[in-house]
């Protein structure tokens, strides 16, 4: 007789939560019995509330939905976004549950991923899309992810909890590694300043650098190891300053006397003749100087000559 009691009493809790949901997706009653729940989750806590439910999928849905923003949502609505909501809640359980089979069982709600929850809310209308870029940006995402993001937007729950948020990591990795370290034109590439600023990359000036660095320069070990370190530096900004040419005539004759010097001190290496490391590390610091003496030193001289003027 005890055995039928216990057997009617476990069918009937069976029975009750197959009304009140199905694969842990709540429906209306579980809505219900969900907030019927929430003092003695409160109570009780987390840990313990989870114990006393067995973990159970419902109740791990049930306190995923008491933590949520759209629990205190009060709407006509209400209750059918609700069980939107629990779908989407029950799926990432279902999803790490399977991942748990090969691993550590872990009974406590799943932790679902900020950036995927955010755009659960955007699928569902929830937030805007502008609310989404911005949850996104302070979580950490670039314009990139978000952009490739918005061009295949999820339409369904599922779709949502199948975004491999590290296929996004991977395009910002690449998104950073070309603007950490930008392409540098190797062997037959132009002077982007040069040729900003005498118009073309047929100019005389222009051809001169190109036959200076591949018929001198690149010719020596030590030359190439010295180009191969300055593109690394002229590459991260000469394609600015060569934008604000086009943009600014006056900005263009500006640059053409400033590198007016250094054209003339590289030409000097047109008159040498280099046959070996030792000449080219010998000419390459006497260009160096001379550009030094006149980029810093006679300024300085200048300067200082001027200032001493203004005080007499």
């Amino acid at each position: 007789m005890l055995m039928m009691v216990l057997s009617l009493i476990l069918n009937f809790q069976a029975v009750d939560a197959d009304i009140r949901s199905e694969g842990g997706v709540l429906n209306e009653k579980g809505i219900q019995w969900c907030g019927e729940e929430q003092p003695r989750y409160e109570i009780m806590g987390l840990e313990l509330y989870l114990k006393n439910n067995h973990y159970s999928i419902e109740a791990r849905v049930c306190a995923n939905l008491l933590e949520d923003n759209l629990w205190n949502y009060q709407g006509p609505d209400r209750v059918q976004k609700l069980i939107e909501r629990s779908k989407f809640y029950a799926l990432a359980e279902i999803k790490e549950s399977k991942q748990e089979a090969l691993g550590v069982n872990d009974p406590t709600p799943t932790d679902v991923d900020p950036s995927i929850f955010a755009i659960e809310q955007w699928r569902s209308g929830e937030i805007t899309e502008e609310e989404l870029e911005q949850k996104l940006k302070e979580i950490g995402w670039p314009e990139s992810m978000i952009g490739e993001l918005k061009e295949s937007k999820p339409i369904s729950q599922e779709e949502v909890l199948e975004v491999d948020k590290e296929n996004f990591e991977d395009l910002e990795i690449q998104e950073e590694e070309k603007v950490a370290t930008p392409e540098i034109p190797s062997g037959g590439g132009g002077c982007l300043i040069a040729t900003a600023t005498f118009g073309t990359e047929f100019a005389p000036q222009v051809q001169q650098l190109r036959e200076i660095r591949d018929g001198i320069i690149l010719n020596t070990v030590s030359g190439t190891f010295f180009l191969n370190g300055f593109n690394q530096f002229y590459y991260s900004f000469s394609p600015a300053i060569a934008d604000m040419e086009r943009q600014s005539p006056l900005f263009k004759e500006i640059v053409k006397i400033t590198i007016t010097p250094l054209l003339a001190t590289l030409s000097l290496l047109n008159n040498i003749d280099i046959d070996s490391e030792i000449e080219m590390l010998g000419a390459g610091i006497g260009i160096i100087s001379l550009n030094v003496g006149f980029y810093l030193v006679i300024p300085a001289i200048l300067t200082m000559k001027l200032k001493r003027k203004l005080l007499d």
